[in-house]
């Protein structure tokens, strides 16, 4: 199936910024300082791909086409997602620290493990499970709604300063610069 491909390729991609989210935890967790932008510009990036872009695209149009009904705490993960995230910018900006660490590791548990088990779950479907028409609607809806370039060279720049690496899974930057601008790679 080419939407499962995508969906654990998306996937990939959310680690690598729950990556370099635990690097600045850590960081401060050591008594070090951080650059507050960094931690800004990785939320961004983890709002903007993995629940603006990747979450939405599962719940109106991958989930709705899953023959289990093991999504409905999906998507009950993907609320308490988003409020999670809300409440760990409200402690950045209020530069409530000790929050913020707590805040960032209950959602890096959290979204880790949402991750995992959308993985087994696609993975344990037969080969079938969608149709070839499904399957092309999904990726369909994946290349209509490119993430930009510039979040992903922010990803890269975070990934080098903080010395997190890409995941083995992820994708080579041609091909995430080629999902960025919209066009699917095989």
């Amino acid at each position: 199936m080419k939407c499962t491909e995508l969906v654990f390729q998306d996937h990939a991609t959310i680690r690598r910024g729950l990556d370099i989210l635990e690097s600045i935890v850590a960081k401060l967790e050591q008594g070090e300082r951080i650059e507050i932008a960094d931690a800004i510009t990785v939320l961004k990036f983890i709002r903007i791909f993995g629940l603006d872009y990747h979450q939405s695209i599962e719940q109106h149009v991958l989930f709705p086409a899953l023959p289990e009904s093991r999504i409905e705490d999906l998507v009950f993960e993907h609320d308490e997602h988003r409020s999670l995230i809300n409440a760990i910018d409200e402690a950045l900006s209020t530069k409530r620290g000790l929050e913020f660490v707590r805040r960032s590791r209950g959602f890096i548990a959290l979204l880790r493990n949402h991750l995992n088990r959308e993985d087994v779950i696609l993975r344990n479907f037969p080969e079938d499970w969608l149709s070839v028409e499904q399957d092309e609607a999904v990726v369909s809806e994946f290349a209509k709604r490119p993430m930009p370039p510039e979040q992903y060279r922010s990803l890269s720049r975070l990934e080098w300063k903080y010395g997190t690496r890409p995941h083995a899974k992820t994708e080579i930057p041609g091909q995430e610069l080629a999902r960025a601008r919209g066009s699917v790679m095989g």
